[in-house]
């Protein structure tokens, strides 16, 4: 069941907001969980699947349309202050040893 609590700006919800995290990504939409304390304290000891984390300890949900988000990601966050990498994998793939890896 899903509940519309009501329409925010997206500028003011994620920029200012750390505790928003991008949860997934589909055709159409971004998705969003609002987790109860900093993502830096996630880490792959206390949460080697990130996504099952924020599945459980979400306390709201938000979806962006992708179009909205494509605008967003491009002019609200900035440049990049270096590189950036991207990882995608499947589950059972080895990504808590990628992860461990890149956390240290």
């Amino acid at each position: 069941m899903w509940l519309h609590e009501k329409f925010y700006d997206a500028e003011k919800l994620l920029k200012y907001n750390p505790n928003w995290v991008l949860y997934t990504i589909t055709d159409r939409y971004a998705y969003f969980t609002l987790l109860p304390k900093p993502i830096a304290e996630y880490n792959v000891r206390n949460a080697p699947f990130l996504s099952l984390e924020q599945f459980s300890d979400a306390l709201k949900l938000a979806r962006m349309p992708i179009k909205d988000f494509c605008t967003f990601a491009c002019h609200s966050l900035g440049p990049m202050k270096g590189k950036v990498i991207v990882f995608t994998n499947c589950p059972r793939s080895g990504s808590t040893l990628i992860t461990q890896m890149v956390q240290r």
